[in-house]
């Protein structure tokens, strides 16, 4: 049996729903939360390794950052690893994903796949939640299909 990780970490709730999304995907994936420790020991061989985490101003939010410098994947170098990045409309970054695999590269590991899901902007001031919540997040449950079918074909 395939084994699955996803390290999430989400301040809205847009990231924990990506996640979600992609593990129901899988037969078997834990989901474990990067805001809940600093290091982490991923003591099995996993198939796929995947981060969901938003973009905070054009990068990867500092908890992540400081959450996969003290990662330890020393036995799943051969896993497929790939980065799902949220981030509203306006504030889509490839800063974030160049943060993480500039982080991987260190440890000597690879990002497969990467993508950035639009997601609606939590960032208020700018327009009227309520008028585009329901079709922005009816956008985000047809955005996050391809990466998921890109995942599972390791794409």
């Amino acid at each position: 049996m395939s084994k699955h990780i996803i390290f999430v970490f989400t301040g809205t709730g847009n990231s924990l729903w990506a996640a979600k999304e992609i593990a129901k995907s899988h037969d078997s994936c834990e989901i474990v939360s990067m805001g809940s420790s600093t290091e982490y020991f991923v003591e099995n061989n996993y198939d796929t390794i995947g981060f969901v985490y938003p973009t905070y101003y054009r990068g990867a939010p500092v908890k992540v950052r400081e959450f996969v410098s003290n990662l330890d994947l020393r036995d799943n170098k051969n896993a497929y690893v790939y980065a799902v990045v949220t981030c509203g409309n306006i504030s889509c970054s490839r800063n974030s994903i160049v943060h993480l695999q500039e982080l991987l590269n260190e440890k000597g590991v690879s990002l497969s796949y990467a993508e950035h899901l639009a997601m609606f902007p939590n960032y208020i001031i700018m327009y009227d939640m309520r008028d585009a919540a329901k079709e922005e997040t009816e956008r985000s449950a047809i955005g996050i299909q391809p990466i998921i079918k890109n995942i599972r074909q390791r794409g």
